[in-house]
């Protein structure tokens, strides 16, 4: 399964962004093969939909899990008539953590 993780750099050692559709990079993770990718978010800058415009990429990746600080209605609402998970941490937490976790 592969998760998108919102993430402020693209490192490991970044915190998990607090906003999903302005996060500057999203982190890929598969649980099947342990290796992660991080792709820059093209629309973090663009001043409509960018939540939306981001889930799309995401769903063209075979997302089925996401994890950001928090999500826009537009893309809660795209996230879930696509059945993908969202998850919102409790505490601000490292995109290294949050992998050890899913790992």
């Amino acid at each position: 399964m592969k998760i998108a993780i919102a993430a402020g750099s693209n490192e490991l050692t970044s915190s998990i962004d607090d906003h999903f559709g302005r996060s500057r990079w999203y982190c890929i993770f598969d649980t099947k093969t342990k290796k992660h990718e991080f792709i820059e978010n093209a629309f973090k800058n663009h001043p409509e939909k960018a939540g939306y415009k981001a889930v799309d990429m995401l769903i063209k990746k075979r997302i089925k899990m996401v994890i950001a600080g928090r999500f826009g209605v537009k893309a809660m609402h795209a996230f879930r008539n696509k059945n993908i998970q969202m998850i919102v941490p409790q505490r601000k937490i490292k995109i290294k953590e949050i992998i050890n976790l899913i790992k």
